[in-house]
């Protein structure tokens, strides 16, 4: 899904579920053990209870796009797994059929396991008119081709009720009282069928994580007809470097790694607007001809791409997920320094009797702990 399809989904659950019939889930505790489902309809709510849920199920759908939101795309012969028949019959029944969601709501408890905190599933089913395209151009029809219908799933870590004093105002004391059990913001979420140039995708599903280092492996692998989900952003970060560094070994220098940088920069400011429909991506042939004109052989150049390729599945990487937003990081035993991305060409490395060191310009306005300090000049 583009941004924008994503975008269109998340109006749909507007602050008044207009769109929504009920909502669906159930508690599960800390131990995994299923203590409650529940069937709400939302004509029974009250309008700040239907909002407080719109926040929590958009949310389930949002963030940027290969760091919070994934695409898992499904193996070859889906059909057949019982996970994406389970997923089709909960999609192409609006999500009434109980006996779906008690299985789908067992299959989430026993893979799910949130460290010590219970959680709340919520599901949402919705269905829309699709409008036509007008000869390809951005603009739509009025008339409707067909119907998309979906549903989003969001799960919400569940936090124990907070002890505090509570002011009373009949016996005017402030007395022990206790918040109760409230939902906190989703851990994951996800939707399906994916709303793919405005027809049903069900080969994939847009899947959220609120923490970029955790992919939830065994969530996914029991819930989604896939052998491995993708890797984390953070995952993927990790791969790509250490990728880089181990094939490289000593050609691993600064001129190469902020060249390398450099590159990853420029393809994600050129490609990667607020409207991209494809997310900016960097391919390992890309970096293979900046190691190439550092110098770096082909040997070690094709032991990088293969290395990548094995990791990722693929000889392409999201840029997004290689580059550290709005700084530049130099990490050592002795000394942590952090600038401008836009600065970093301007670092030189130099030996002192027998010391490595970062020769990093200063500019004007230096302080120390806060402590602005006057540079000696060296003629």
């Amino acid at each position: 899904m583009t941004k924008s399809e994503i975008r269109k989904i998340r109006k749909r659950i507007d602050a008044g579920l207009s769109n929504i019939k009920s909502i669906y889930g159930c508690y599960v505790n800390a131990a995994g053990e299923i203590i409650a489902t529940m069937n709400i309809p939302v004509e029974d709510m009250e309008m700040e209870e239907r909002e407080m849920y719109a926040v929590l199920l958009r949310k389930g759908i949002s963030g940027p796009k290969e760091r919070h939101i994934m695409e898992l795309r499904f193996d070859p012969g889906c059909e057949e797994t019982d996970e994406h028949k389970l997923l089709m019959g909960l999609a192409g029944s609006g999500l009434e059929d109980e006996a779906l969601r008690d299985t789908f709501y067992r299959n989430v408890a026993s893979s799910l396991d949130l460290k010590d905190k219970g959680y709340a599933v919520l599901l949402v089913s919705d269905t829309f008119d699709v409008q036509s395209r007008i000869d390809d151009a951005e603009e739509w029809s009025e008339e409707s081709e067909s119907q998309f219908t979906y549903f989003i799933c969001s799960i919400c870590e569940v936090k124990n009720p907070k002890a505090m004093l509570k002011y009373l105002a009949k016996p005017k004391e402030f007395r022990g009282a206790s918040t109760g059990s409230i939902l906190a913001a989703p851990v994951l979420g996800f939707m399906f069928p994916e709303f793919d140039e405005g027809t049903a995708n069900i080969y994939s599903t847009s899947f959220y994580s609120r923490n970029p280092t955790d992919n939830h492996e065994d969530f996914v692998k029991s819930l989604f007809p896939v052998k491995a989900p993708p890797l984390s952003s953070e995952m993927q970060k990790e791969a790509f470097n250490s990728s880089l560094s181990k094939a490289l070994g000593d050609d691993c220098n600064m001129d190469v790694v902020t060249s390398i940088q450099s590159l990853i920069a420029s393809t994600l400011c050129e490609k990667g607007t607020e409207c991209s429909i494809v997310t900016p991506e960097i391919t390992t042939g890309e970096v293979g001809e900046i190691l190439r004109s550092k110098g770096i052989s082909d040997e070690k150049i094709e032991s990088f791409e293969k290395a990548v390729e094995k990791k990722f599945g693929t000889d392409t990487v999201a840029t997004a997920n290689l580059l550290q937003k709005d700084t530049f990081t130099i990490s050592s035993s002795e000394a942590d320094i952090i600038l401008d991305p836009e600065n970093a060409v301007r670092i030189k490395t130099k030996v002192i009797d027998g010391i490595r060191y970062f020769l990093v310009p200063v500019g004007a306005d230096v302080k120390i702990n806060g402590v602005e300090i006057v540079m000696d000049t060296d003629e």
